[in-house]
């Protein structure tokens, strides 16, 4: 009977043991320091020919114990001079991007022009890495004009750097 009683109580206590830390580790998992940011946001790459760009990012960076993640809408303005075939092209674009540790992620939906005659309206996926607020990515061009562009190509590498102008912390 004694053994029987010390068992009890053995096992009630280790177990209760367990249950802490179990609740402990739950509690840390839930902390995240969490930052809003109006951005800057400017690149540069080639699709077929060299392209920039320059716009407004709002941002919001999330570091947590799962590691870092980043998102941001953004609007900007791309221009790629003009080339001996082609006329100087210009781009008002709006889109979204994301980052999970090192893989970076985009959509982009992207009005271009000439202002001359060509227009066009383009989305872009893309993929990429990226490490805090730069971005290297791969895009694929997808016209609804079957692409009037001849400096502009379907595929696009760019370098996109989104620089915190204004930041609101907030941890949780």
């Amino acid at each position: 009977m004694k053994k029987l009683i010390l068992f009890l109580l053995f096992y009630q206590f280790s177990s209760a043991q367990v249950q802490d830390s179990i609740t402990v580790v739950k509690r840390d998992l839930h902390h995240y320091s969490e930052s809003v940011s109006n951005s800057l946001r400017f690149g540069f790459g080639v699709q077929k020919s060299f392209q920039t760009e320059i716009g407004y990012a709002r941002m919001t960076n999330i570091v947590g114990c799962t590691g870092f993640l980043s998102k941001a809408y953004y609007t900007s303005f791309e221009y790629s001079p003009e080339t001996k075939n082609s006329n100087d092209v210009f781009a008002f674009k709006a889109g979204w991007e994301a980052n999970l540790s090192i893989l970076a992620v985009a959509l982009e939906a992207k009005y271009v022009t000439d202002f001359d005659v060509a227009k066009d309206f383009v989305i872009v996926p893309k993929i990429g890495f990226g490490i805090g607020y730069v971005n290297l990515m791969y895009g694929y061009a997808i016209s609804t004009n079957h692409h009037p562009f001849s400096s502009i190509g379907k595929h696009q590498f760019s370098l996109i750097a989104n620089l915190p102008l204004i930041t609101k912390k907030v941890d949780k």
